[in-house]
């Protein structure tokens, strides 16, 4: 069994399903390297070469693979941590005010359309409007539903 949380083992799974567009249950080296870039997992030259002689030995790679390779880049403790630099970069600190992590939420959701009264709804669970939450804190409730 994978030691991925079980949101993280569903992530995964529909994003294989939709690069494995034949059905077959299999994806080429390109399109898994395209996969994982795309859920933000940025690989160094020396992971690709391994992955690429890996492809070129045994063939296309499963939904196994993907979850043996999420259990090392695509888990909750990467995850905390990718998040809490990009949040602590934005405001220069340990802590963000509501209101400029709201907009932040707000710009990145309109990609996926995330509509305001959401996002207002959503913050209101972990702070009230105007005052400052703690990055870390923040981040470990948010990956912790």
């Amino acid at each position: 069994m994978f030691k991925l949380s079980k949101p993280r083992c569903e992530e995964l799974s529909m994003c294989f399903r939709r690069y494995d567009q034949q059905n077959t249950g299999l994806l080429t080296y390109d399109s898994l390297t395209n996969l994982l870039y795309n859920i933000g997992i940025h690989l160094s030259h020396t992971e690709k070469r391994v992955l690429k002689q890996e492809y070129e030995e045994r063939g296309e790679f499963t939904l196994g693979d993907l979850l043996t390779l999420g259990e090392t880049f695509y888990n909750n403790q990467g995850m905390k941590t990718q998040i809490e630099n990009s949040l602590a970069l934005i405001c220069d600190g340990k802590t963000i005010e509501t209101k400029c992590l709201f907009d932040t939420l707000l710009k990145l959701g309109t990609k996926i359309k995330l509509e305001e009264e959401l996002l207002r709804i959503f913050l209101w669970n972990y702070c009230q409007a105007g005052e400052e939450i703690d990055i870390e804190t923040f981040v470990s409730r948010v990956l912790r539903e």
